[in-house]
């Protein structure tokens, strides 16, 4: 079995710790200082800097339906029932090219039982002076089109003298998706007008509990979050037009003393449980790419 190594990128103060397992981004500093949460050695893991693919969030009883036939993948999410996060999360990635400022990781991920869809993944990562781009390209090797669906799932961290209570977010979303308090999963979507969850025009988060997905607003919006601390530092998630969501989660944690020291935002193609209703699902076609961008910045 091959093992999982560890890299590093850098220029103009920004250093990146990337593993060829998951091909996950583990730990981003500029100029010294953390920008996401580093990945630990801890078994949970909480997907730290994991790429999410064929989807991103949950899919209701790791069930869905596809041109006709129901497919059933592993629930990995125990407590909720759900299958979270797609398939690549545990896969080892072979580096492709790798440079003092890039690397550019590559994973074959033939068709299996639950999701028998055979796809090529590339991954590439940049660092120069405007942050870490990244950038991922599926390619459908089958002979049918597959549903797909993709995020990358960071904890920024705006400032590590304070925490998410404390800070500010900017978040271009008109609406959010709602869900149910045991599994998380989608019931509707609603304005952010007049809610706890209205950050067009920034908003300290304070104690709000969040773990929604919120739909990015139409029209010449500037494609970024930006997440600000009181001393001025912060991080800035900027997404191409591939992203229509972006989740956003406190890290609570349940106690853990970890939690609400970060902020998730995963900018998504497609919300939760898309496989099932459809919504913004990406249908990749029989020898056709799909690539999906995104940067994270220091403020």
């Amino acid at each position: 079995m091959a093992t999982s190594e560890a890299i590093e990128i850098s220029c103009n103060g920004y250093l990146a710790r990337l593993n060829t397992l998951g091909a996950r981004h583990e730990k981003l500093t500029f100029n010294g200082r953390n920008l996401i949460e580093v990945r630990r050695p801890d078994p949970r893991g909480f997907y730290c800097g994991d790429i999410l693919a064929p989807w991103p969030n949950r899919i209701e009883d790791g069930i869905y339906e596809f041109a006709g036939q129901k497919y059933s993948v592993e629930v990995n999410e125990i407590a909720r029932g759900n299958a979270l996060h797609g398939l690549v999360t545990n896969e080892i990635w072979k580096i492709s090219n790798r440079t003092t400022d890039a690397v550019t990781f590559s994973l074959d991920a033939p068709a299996s039982e639950g999701y028998p869809f055979h796809l090529q993944y590339s991954l590439e990562y940049r660092v120069d002076i405007e942050g870490l781009s990244i950038k991922l390209t599926a390619h459908n090797r089958g002979d049918g089109p597959a549903p797909f669906g993709a995020s990358i799932h960071p904890y920024l961290i705006a400032d590590e003298s304070t925490g998410v209570n404390q800070w500010e977010i900017t978040l271009p979303a008109d609406h959010f998706m709602t869900v149910d308090s045991e599994r998380l999963l989608p019931v509707g979507i609603e304005s952010v007008a007049a809610t706890d969850f209205d950050f067009r025009n920034g908003r300290t988060i304070k104690d709000t509990f969040i773990d929604h997905a919120f739909k990015v607003s139409d029209g010449p919006v500037a494609r970024v979050v930006t997440v600000k601390a009181p001393s001025g530092n912060g991080v800035a998630m900027e997404f191409d037009s591939s992203s229509k969501w972006v989740q956003i989660h406190t890290a609570d944690r349940d106690g853990d003393p970890t939690g609400r020291l970060s902020l998730a935002v995963e900018p998504m193609s497609c919300p939760p449980n898309s496989f099932n209703s459809g919504l913004d699902l990406v249908l990749l076609e029989p020898g056709a790419d799909y690539s999906i961008s995104w940067r994270i910045k220091a403020i």
